[in-house]
């Protein structure tokens, strides 16, 4: 064991064990990356990176003050990187031991204030603490086992007036029924994005229900920074690649592009953006204080 990481001892679920398997036969390339890599944002700054974007946006809104963070779902660790180099203490929650390893030879290797933490998402009061300022889950509370109770051990572990942040996590579209969706997982889950282990999906309105049945107050939406600055979307379309192939076609490209920038435009009429992320037509990012 890694006297580096902090080990909460939990059964994990099948499919996490799962996706444990899955991230541990790829942790080699990472190694490889991390080894090319001369300062921090060498690290984090990459095609497949999204999650420091959406970051960067809300620290704005958050404050530039010295932060205790808890990020859950931590998974290579780019986000906590990011996140450490601007002076924040940072707890990475990840239930892969590999990527734990990985994360805590990043936090040696550039000498960043991280601690990982070998655990899921539902576990984190296990730590015995109650003092974290912030608590974010990018595109990892729809992996949990159970979303709800991990959004209420995110209210247990932060201080009075610390804040969650949830960020793109997987959106419904009213005009969709889970019925289907879910049966769409089973039947092609390589077209729905899907690589195995826990995948949940919902409606915006019960992102904010499970935010409030937390107990968190003050739950605001935002839109999400592809439709706030869309050519941050395009460029990493432009970048990402599939077995050596590019993921956006010409066609596609020419389509996404239009849709990333006319979005853009349409959600700064007021009441707009709150009007579509309120019906779930539109994503949203979420932002709620713990009183």
């Amino acid at each position: 064991m890694n006297k580096d990481i902090i080990y909460i001892n939990e059964k994990y679920s099948d499919s996490t064990i799962y996706e444990n398997k899955i991230y541990s036969s790829t942790v080699n390339d990472h190694y490889y990356h991390l080894n090319t890599c001369s300062i921090p944002s060498d690290y984090y700054e990459t095609e497949i990176a999204f999650a420091v974007k959406e970051i960067d946006y809300f620290f704005p809104i958050i404050g530039s003050d010295r932060l205790k963070i808890l990020d859950v779902g931590a998974g290579r660790g780019e986000s906590s990187v990011f996140l450490a180099e601007r002076g924040h203490q940072v707890y990475a929650v990840e239930p892969c031991e590999d990527l734990c390893e990985l994360i805590a030879l990043a936090a040696a290797k550039f000498n960043l204030d991280i601690v990982p933490v070998c655990t899921i998402g539902e576990r984190t009061s296990r730590l015995n603490m109650s003092n974290f300022d912030l608590v974010i889950f990018h595109a990892s509370l729809h992996h949990c086992d159970d979303p709800y109770l991990a959004v209420g051990e995110a209210f247990k572990v932060l201080k009075q007036n610390g804040r969650i942040l949830l960020l793109s996590e997987t959106h419904m579209r009213p005009w969709v029924r889970k019925k289907w969706w879910y049966r769409q997982l089973k039947i092609n889950p390589e077209k729905m994005g899907h690589y195995g282990g826990n995948e949940h999906a919902y409606y915006t309105w019960e992102y904010a229900q499970m935010l409030k049945k937390a107990g968190f107050k003050g739950v605001k939406k935002y839109p999400v920074r592809m439709y706030v600055d869309p050519l941050v979307r395009i460029e990493i379309g432009i970048k990402q690649r599939k077995d050596g192939t590019r993921n956006w076609s010409e066609s596609k490209f020419f389509l996404r592009s239009i849709y990333y920038l006319s979005i853009s435009k349409f959600i700064k009429i007021p009441g707009i953006f709150w009007l579509l992320a309120t019906c779930s037509i539109i994503p949203a990012e979420f932002l709620a204080i713990r009183k």
